[in-house]
């Protein structure tokens, strides 16, 4: 699909099942981006990204009767297998 269609799209959303470093590795080989569902069974990897959200305040979303609040922050280095130092989100 990379070869044929570099440009069809620019992020890979994932569920936890593909949070594993070959895959991320292959993704962003070809200049793309990856989002990641992260669960427990990766907890080195959430202590982590929570400990990284608690330095700054969320951005907060208000639409109709919902509130969201986001975190996004650059630097996440915790992984050892992925070299890449990457971004990390939360939402809730």
């Amino acid at each position: 699909m990379f070869l044929h269609y570099p440009r069809a799209f620019d992020v890979v959303i994932a569920d936890r099942l593909y949070t594993s470093a070959p895959f991320f590795h292959t993704i962003t080989a070809h200049g793309k981006q990856v989002i990641a569902v992260l669960k427990d069974d990766r907890r080195d990897l959430m202590h982590d990204a929570l400990a990284l959200f608690r330095q700054q305040p969320p951005t907060i979303f208000h639409h109709d009767n919902v509130t969201r609040q986001c975190w996004d922050m650059e630097g996440f280095t915790t992984w050892p297998q992925v070299a890449k130092e990457g971004p990390c989100c939360q939402l809730s």
